[in-house]
């Protein structure tokens, strides 16, 4: 059997598992306390290991302790990164938001009190600009280029505010009908001068 042909039956087999409802006898099933799904947890994330992953850096973070967070992303899946002091003095070169970096992480951590999961990072190397910031720069080009960046097009704010609309909404119908003016602006707006009643 091929390693296609197992992790096939392996996917067949959990999904044919998922489709049935999990037996629940209180007399014989010692429900696990969440402290002890966490150690399952980290067991089976321990069976991970350590290895490399390639991502764009994001809300990169670096405290006083000396360590330094960060998300890391695809676009569609993201990892919270940690890299501890040590780690972090001895890179080369600093990551910064935006870059695009081959991680090597020693270890996925469960953090059990908030439910999260991290990579402890050991190693970055930069391998240029993601994706998500070049896009960024694109839209930002095209923008300046088109001059709708520039300070002169930018249009005025309306001089005063000319009618007053309320919108309702009915959690029965999930319409949203629009009441008309009830009245002419207050007084505050039509004189700015005159103080509020």
């Amino acid at each position: 059997m091929t390693r296609q042909t197992r992790s096939a039956t392996t996917v067949d087999t959990m999904a044919a598992m998922a489709q049935q409802p999990l037996p629940f006898d209180a007399a014989a099933t010692r429900v696990p306390r969440p402290r002890e799904l966490a150690q399952r947890v980290r067991t089976a994330l321990a069976a991970v290991g350590p290895g490399w992953v390639e991502g764009e850096v994001r809300g990169l973070v670096v405290a006083r302790s000396g360590h330094a967070y960060f998300d890391l992303t695809d676009g569609e899946a993201t990892f919270h990164c940690t890299v501890w002091r040590g780690s972090w003095q001895r890179l080369e070169e600093k990551p910064a938001d935006g870059m695009l970096v081959l991680a090597r992480y020693s270890k996925i951590d469960f953090y059990a009190p908030r439910g999260s999961l991290a990579l402890v990072v050991e190693e970055l190397r930069p391998t240029g600009e993601g994706e998500l910031l070049r896009r960024v720069h694109e839209t930002l080009a095209r923008l300046v280029a088109d001059g709708l960046t520039d300070p002169a097009r930018r249009l005025p704010l309306p001089g005063r505010v000319q009618h007053d609309s309320h919108v309702r909404t009915s959690r029965v119908t999930g319409t949203l009908p629009v009441s008309p003016p009830t009245q002419p602006p207050t007084t505050a707006l039509n004189n700015p001068a005159s103080p509020p009643a």
